[in-house]
This record gives C-alpha cells, sequence and structure tokens, in this order.
C-alpha cells in the first residue's frame, strides 16, 4: 500500500483503532452497533476532520507511523524502553521483560543523549516513545494527530502532553530529538500489535 492507502484507510475508520477507554458508549452498546454507525459517533464525539490524502505531505517518518498505525503503542513502548536503556539494563527492571524486547534495546542503533526528565523510573515508556514521536515529527498534520491520540488513554495522552513540555524547557535547542529515523524505522520492524490497556 501506498502512503495515501494507508492514511486513507486510518482517516475514514477509527473504529478499527480506538483505544477501549475511548469508547463513548457502554461496550454492550457499542459491540451492537453497525461499524458505520459507531466510525459516525467517533467522528462527531472527537471533532475528527478530514482532507484529500494528496493534500498531507509523507515523509519517511510519518510513512512508517501510517505503516505501522496499529502497533504505535508497542512501538512507543520499545522507543521508549531504548531512551531509558541504561537505566533498565542497570537495574533489576531489565529481568522483567520478555526476549524480544531485550534483543531491541541491545541493538547498536544511533541515538542522542536523551534528557534526564524522560529517563526517570518513574517516566513509562510508552509516555517517553510517544514524546519522542511527536517531537519528531513538530509539524504533524492535525488528521493525523488527532487520531494518534486515540490509540491511546487518555492518562497517557495527558502524562505524553506535561513531558512533552518538560523535554522542551529542559531542551530547547534541539527540543527533545533524540531518535534517529534508523531507530524509528527498527523499533517499527519490532513493534507487535498489541490490545493493551495503555
Amino acid at each position: 500500500m501506498t502512503g495515501f492507502e494507508y492514511l486513507l484507510r486510518i482517516m475514514l475508520d477509527p473504529d478499527d483503532y480506538l483505544h477501549p477507554e475511548r469508547v463513548p458508549m457502554k461496550p454492550a452498546g457499542w459491540c451492537a452497533l453497525p461499524k458505520a454507525a459507531r466510525n459516525t459517533i467517533i467522528f462527531g464525539a472527537y471533532d475528527l476532520k478530514t482532507t484529500s490524502p494528496e493534500s498531507i505531505p509523507i515523509d519517511p517518518c510519518t510513512f512508517i507511523l501510517l505503516r505501522s498505525w496499529r502497533a504505535i503503542p508497542d512501538l512507543c513502548f520499545l522507543l521508549g524502553l531504548f531512551s531509558q536503556r541504561g537505566e533498565w539494563l542497570s537495574t533489576d527492571r531489565y529481568r522483567q521483560l520478555d526476549g524480544r524486547c531485550k534483543r531491541f534495546i541491545e541493538l547498536p542503533l544511533p541515538h542522542l543523549a536523551v534528557p534526564a526528565c524522560a529517563r526517570g523510573e518513574d517516566v513509562d515508556p510508552v509516555v517517553c516513545g510517544l514524546t519522542t514521536l511527536r517531537l519528531l515529527i513538530p509539524t504533524m498534520p492535525r488528521v493525523i494527530d488527532e487520531r494518534l491520540r486515540l490509540l491511546f488513554s487518555s492518562r497517557i495522552e495527558a502524562a505524553t502532553s506535561a513531558l512533552s513540555a518538560q523535554v522542551v524547557r529542559v531542551s530547547p535547542e534541539d527540543r527533545g530529538c533524540w531518535i534517529s529515523i534508523t531507530l524509528l524505522s527498527t523499533a517499527a520492524r519490532y513493534a507487535h500489535y498489541r490490545a493493551k490497556s495503555l
């Protein structure tokens, strides 16, 4: 599929990836509705916009996101792990990881220094990873950004906004862009779609 085809599917079918916490009705009633009705409700509840896919610039980083859309929560988890890998490798937390995650954070991939506020043990790796995505693509088109939010719980979104503001405040020059496209691309290959309460 082309980037435009990925984008069109993501724009028109948010029901395909909506986080369970974002569902605007009780689960039983929601599941009983036809898909078209659910999408109509989602568009109204979250004020989603559409546009011609051809009008959206799709750079290499954005294409990786579109192609990996449903796996983005896991992609963010991996980016966060890698950003915090010094802390994970030097503590007992490393033992909590499965083999795939251990292999990923041990890869000799390029990245820049990560601000201390993003490496703390109290920072959720998913929040750290989602923060890197937002800072990596600061001009993310609205139709993509507003749908990216729907992949995560409101808790993760709020924590990401707070961490992003911290990173920009302490690293105004590089705005926290410590993730290379090589690292992003590799994380996307390692990422799995996981139905998880993020």
